[in-house]
């Protein structure tokens, strides 16, 4: 059974999310834990009790999918949304994070603009799939994995994604977004690599010239490939990749495009 974080802050963007993980994983036995952190209350509307009264009725909206394979639990913390998510993740040992990118209280502020960024960099131990706020509803045919070949995967960095790719019957697209400069030695040696551990799944490689940015070029491919139903990234700890690859894609893929992103924990 995979477990499931869905963080709330009862916006309609985080139930769009919650929607997106439960038809992701519609035919799995999952158990899914809706999160809401809150920090003090001292209203009677906004109370602890109003609280809770609002998480049973999601509950109730997410019970009324009627997916046996699915179960919901509520999870209520007075902690800042950071913490609670940080602390839910280990407590309840979860597989995948999924959360929408807006919302309207203290949640919403972490999830915007660089702010997001920063968040990401502190789950280090979860996948994490971000949900614009209208993203497209569409088939996830394929699966879009940007890579460099600068990194060595260990096979546990990429369980995540094969997992996905078996439970949709997608397609994995390796896009390198290419300058004029060659593949180094290094490189090529780690392609293999990847090409051997993703032996299971179906997959191909493919070269993008680069446009302006990875972003650009990146919404340029959704738009030729509108199988395309997730875009994945590793979260890199270089330097030069957080300066020219990891805040920009994540700053303007996860927040300006219609499809989900699902960044993949580095356990470098």
């Amino acid at each position: 059974m995979k477990k499931i974080l869905l963080p709330t802050d009862f916006s309609k963007n985080s139930k769009r999310a919650m929607d997106f993980a439960a038809s992701l994983f519609s035919k799995e036995d999952c158990l899914f834990y809706v999160l809401h952190a809150h920090q003090a209350i001292t209203s009677k509307e906004t109370g602890e009790s109003g609280v809770e009264q609002k998480l049973e009725k999601l509950i109730s909206e997410l019970n009324g999918m009627e997916n046996r394979n699915h179960r919901f639990e509520t999870v209520l913390v007075q902690e800042i949304p950071l913490n609670a998510i940080n602390v839910s993740i280990i407590d309840k040992d979860v597989d995948f994070m999924v959360m929408g990118t807006k919302g309207t209280t203290a949640l919403a502020k972490i999830f915007m603009g660089s702010t997001a960024v920063s968040v990401l960099r502190h789950i280090n131990n979860c996948p994490i799939i971000v949900v614009p706020e209208n993203y497209d509803e569409r088939p996830i045919k394929e699966i879009v994995f940007v890579n460099n070949f600068k990194h060595l995967f260990r096979m546990e960095e990429l369980n995540p994604l094969k997992y996905l790719i078996k439970i949709r019957k997608a397609m994995l697209i390796i896009v390198r977004f290419s300058t004029s400069e060659a593949l180094k030695d290094q490189q090529k040696l780690n392609r293999e690599l990847l090409k051997n551990n993703l032996a299971e799944v179906p997959h191909q490689f493919k070269t993008v010239p680069l446009e302006t940015s990875v972003s650009s070029s990146i919404k340029k491919l959704l738009e030729q490939h509108k199988g395309v139903g997730i875009v994945a990234l590793l979260k890199s700890k270089h330097s030069f990749l957080e300066k020219l690859l990891w805040e920009p894609v994540i700053r303007n893929v996860a927040f300006t495009t219609r499809v989900p992103l699902l960044v993949l924990p580095n356990f470098e």
